[in-house]
């Protein structure tokens, strides 16, 4: 197997995207930015830290499936600099999207606060996740259809979805300013999930989520508290970890 090969099938290793994917990550960066880059973007940085938190402790009256042999509904990802493409399950994609967009509960709203959905201009299996005014976004792999499937899904439950297709009521138009840093920024860690690594302390990169009680606020933990992320970062060069 060539070096180019072995590169490739490592980052494939340690993200779960698929082939098609790291090559062309490694066609477009090569190594100039290391296997698993770290987005400089602050705002990028925080609004992963909020998806995998919300994917970690998710609010227990939404409805989901157990997700066996994946990473909380995902089957990968690909961090590049500047964003995070999420490759879902099929299986578990209504679930997992329900997950992540706001609905309102009785407790107070559950997903990512602010988080709108809109299909990307340019391709019909793609959906790009943003709060409105701002630059960080994640990108799903996902149709536009999805979204009415979502819809309904949570409407079934007897809650009310907070994105653009849904009825709104009075109150839900405020649900975008919820939101606040849960943790410190930091760099992407490793989602043992994804990869057959084995979990990593925060000095190592991606720490693998652990699922815990859903919180009743967002409240930033003290700083030595550990950030899990999604995908995966070795800790050398691959120039030094070849297979």
């Amino acid at each position: 197997m060539s070096r180019d090969s072995n590169t490739i099938l490592l980052r494939q290793q340690y993200t779960g995207e698929p082939r098609q994917a790291a090559h062309a990550f490694y066609q477009a960066r090569g190594l100039y930015f290391g296997l698993v880059p770290d987005t400089t973007d602050p705002a990028q940085q925080l609004l992963e830290a909020v998806l995998v938190r919300t994917l970690a402790r998710p609010h227990p009256q939404i409805p989901a499936h157990a997700a066996a042999d994946t990473f909380f509904g995902l089957r990968g990802v690909s961090p590049d600099l500047d964003t995070l493409v999420l490759w879902p399950h099929p299986d578990h994609l209504t679930q997992l999207l329900g997950r992540i967009l706001p609905v309102r509960t009785d407790s107070g709203i559950a997903g990512i606060p602010g988080l709108q959905a809109r299909p990307h201009p340019s391709r019909t299996d793609t959906l790009l996740l943003a709060r409105p005014g701002h630059r960080a976004h994640l990108t799903l792999r996902a149709r536009p259809a999805t979204l009415q499937q979502t819809e309904d899904h949570i409407l079934a439950a007897g809650l009310e979805p907070l994105w653009p297709s849904a009825p709104r009521s009075p109150a839900s138009g405020r649900h975008g300013t919820a939101w606040s840093a849960p943790c410190r920024p930091r760099r992407r860690h490793c989602g043992a999930a994804l990869c057959a690594a084995p979990a990593c302390t925060p000095a190592r990169g991606r720490t693998g989520p652990v699922p815990r009680p859903s919180p009743d606020s967002w409240t930033a933990p003290s700083p030595s508290a550990s950030l899990p992320a999604l995908s995966a970062r070795p800790e050398a060069r691959p120039e030094a970890s070849s297979p």
